[in-house]
């Protein structure tokens, strides 16, 4: 069972998939802040918090087929 925003992500992950790349902005939406307190907490350093969560939605997006629709974007992301 995912988290709540889940059917949300999942429904962007297929649109994006269709051919939709435009629509990735809402799993950054969904999922920036999230990324971002991680990431904050461990590195302390808002240039390479800044790096890292850029980092991590490119590698969600060149990786966005290996997703498992159904479970848990917010921990697969994060």
């Amino acid at each position: 069972p995912g988290g709540p925003a889940t059917p949300e992500a999942d429904r962007i992950v297929d649109e994006v998939l269709a051919g939709d790349t435009g629509a990735f902005a809402g799993i950054v939406r969904l999922f920036q802040e999230s990324v971002w307190r991680i990431a904050a907490a461990v590195l302390r350093d808002r240039d390479a918090t800044e790096n890292l969560v850029q980092q991590v939605f490119v590698d969600a997006y060149l990786h966005l087929d290996q997703y498992e629709t159904g479970t848990d974007f917010g921990a697969w992301i994060r």
